[in-house]
């Protein structure tokens, strides 16, 4: 949650237009999309692959 607020802040620097918006427009899209890959990972591909590997593992019966 907290990742997805910052990278909703940072959504204004990413598309600012002006002077200076050559590099902060470069800086605020390395941001967002440093900030929403690792989130599309942590909510895809880490529940899929404790899907496989908990399949792969016996239950043991307590």
């Amino acid at each position: 949650m907290t990742s997805l607020a910052t990278s909703f802040g940072i959504v204004p620097i990413a598309l600012s237009p002006g002077s200076a918006g050559g590099t902060r427009q470069s800086l605020g899209i390395a941001m967002v999309g440093g900030l929403a890959f690792p989130g599309l990972l942590t909510h895809f591909v880490v529940p899929a692959e404790y899907a496989v590997f908990s399949k792969a593992t016996p239950n043991s019966a307590a």
